[in-house]
């Protein structure tokens, strides 16, 4: 999906973090034939916040997307990202709408049980369809400002990376509210937040965990 949404001057930069060898090797491959930089770490970093700053460190365009390896991505749900980051110049970080993304997610936001909800696509609907939904949803409608845009996938302008750093790797080892302090550092030095609700990016949830 991320090929998909790949657009001219773009890069894919892969954090594989000790995976097992198939993963590994399929890794190798996928780079080698798409060309993207791979960065592995043959030992685990000892938590997502290592990995996930190697990555961002590497970034050399004005904007990237941190995005974890359980979702899909559409093209237009990128480029609709990138629009809300362009047209909101104070804008350090936006996050798109999904199934499974805490505040962010439709149509329900907690289960039955109290906890974030994780939303089936309705029968006969898909990633794409909903994606297209939600850009005739948002249409002429205001671009909401938020105090904190989930981890899963994030679109940073790289002057924030620059100016805060990145995830706090002392606080936050294995990750887990990593992303809202990383939201509130952005918001204490002057960048705003915000969710384009013209995008949609599925989310399986916690695979990034495993």
């Amino acid at each position: 999906s991320v090929l998909s949404s790949k657009r001219p001057g773009d890069r894919i930069l892969i954090v594989d973090d000790a995976s097992g060898k198939t993963t590994a090797d399929y890794l190798k491959r996928f780079s080698a034939d798409h060309g993207a930089q791979l960065i592995r770490n043959e030992a685990p970093a000892n938590g997502y916040c290592v990995s996930a700053n190697k990555g961002m460190a590497r970034a050399i365009n004005p904007y990237f997307l941190l995005l974890n390896s359980d979702t899909i991505l559409t093209r237009d749900a990128l480029e609709n990202m990138l629009r809300v980051a362009l047209d909101y110049p104070g804008t350090g970080i936006v996050g798109p709408l999904s199934n499974a993304a805490s505040t962010q997610s439709i149509p329900d936001i907690v289960n039955t049980a109290n906890q974030t909800a994780i939303n089936e696509l309705p029968a006969g609907v898909t990633i794409s369809d909903m994606n297209q939904l939600c850009q005739s949803w948002a249409n002429g409608l205001p671009v909401p400002c938020v105090p904190l845009v989930h981890g899963f996938c994030q679109l940073i302008k790289r002057e924030v990376f620059e100016r805060i750093g990145g995830f706090d790797e002392e606080s936050f080892p294995q990750g887990y509210g990593e992303e809202n302090d990383f939201c509130i550092r952005a918001s204490n030095a002057g960048y705003d937040l915000r969710i384009a609700t013209s995008s949609f990016v599925f989310h399986a949830k916690s695979a990034s965990y495993s």
